[in-house]
């Protein structure tokens, strides 16, 4: 069976803040992540270090299942996937701006990365999907999303 990396990234619809320009709404962040989630069996979620009020959330929310560490200017919260972290992921993953709160998502399956979100969801690359897989991402994804693959 033929695999394929694919990277795709909104290319309008955005508002500018201090990240820069972010999309001006996250209607696939809940399908995506559902999606993908059930395919993985680890995440890895990077925040800023100034970002203070959503690095006390995620301790606060999933911190019991996950390792937190300190890379530079990221902090890291990795660990296996649980319902507690996938419920954060998708029912809590907006701020007060209605922007994605975690600047990169990492998921992989049986210690292979196979999706990453990152740029505050505006970004992503999906590693050996199957055919099926990327059609189900072109469905989920706004029509002003730029698709390519190799």
């Amino acid at each position: 069976m033929q695999k394929y990396n694919v990277h795709f990234e909104r290319t309008s619809n955005f508002s500018r803040d201090k990240y820069g320009h972010l999309p001006s709404d996250y209607i696939y962040w809940v399908p995506l992540m559902n999606y993908f989630l059930n395919y993985s069996d680890a995440i890895e979620i990077h925040c800023w270090n100034e970002d203070d009020k959503v690095i006390k959330e995620i301790r606060k929310e999933i911190g019991n299942d996950t390792v937190c560490k300190i890379e530079g200017n990221l902090t890291i919260f990795s660990g296996v996937q649980t319902k507690q972290i996938t419920r954060y992921l998708t029912h809590n993953h907006l701020n007060e701006h209605n922007q994605l709160k975690w600047f990169s998502v990492f998921l992989s399956k049986n210690g292979y990365s196979f999706f990453n979100s990152e740029h505050y969801g505006t970004e992503f690359v999906g590693f050996g999907l199957d055919k099926k897989q990327v059609k189900s991402i072109y469905k989920i994804m706004p029509k002003d999303t730029n698709f390519s693959s190799w």
